[in-house]
């Protein structure tokens, strides 16, 4: 790696301080690989899998928005409910993408309407094979539409 100049400013959302809004502002470095001559960008060691977000933000906003709708979320922590979103969406693709459906031996799901009010609550249901003793084992998990979550067993 060989260093090359410093890319535009970009721009962190950071979690408040003394309730203001902070961020963290930087240039940072770009290198260019000695193998292939292509230039990058330093990642910023704080930067969370959402453009524009700490780590520590996104971790707090996700703690909020289990207790919340996005949009409520949103006004509380100062960012749009679309942001918040969008890395609730970076995170649930990096899980699915990390998940392993080894050892599933059925799995189903189901939507329910609760009341007439469009209070949805779905219920994800699956036998896993333990690998050891032969024997399959039931898990039931259900999440509401508000965001908050239960089990079931």
């Amino acid at each position: 790696m060989q260093g090359c100049d410093h890319a535009p400013q970009r721009r962190w959302r950071h979690l408040n301080v003394c309730q203001l809004q902070s961020e963290i502002v930087c240039a940072l470095p770009r290198g260019r690989c000695v193998e292939c001559d292509k230039v990058y960008t330093v990642q910023a060691p704080w930067e969370g899998r959402s453009r524009g977000l700490i780590q520590e933000f996104e971790a707090f906003a996700q703690t909020v928005m289990c207790e919340m709708p996005a949009s409520k979320a949103g006004e509380i922590l100062g960012e749009t409910d679309q942001k918040l979103g969008r890395a609730r969406f970076a995170h649930v693709d990096a899980a699915w993408t990390a998940l392993s459906w080894d050892g599933v031996v059925w799995g189903g799901a189901d939507e329910m309407n609760r009341k007439k009010g469009h209070n949805y609550l779905t219920v994800f249901v699956g036998w896993v094979d333990d690998g050891v003793s032969g024997r399959t084992q039931q898990f039931v998990f259900g999440d509401q539409a508000q965001g908050s979550r239960i089990s079931l067993h």
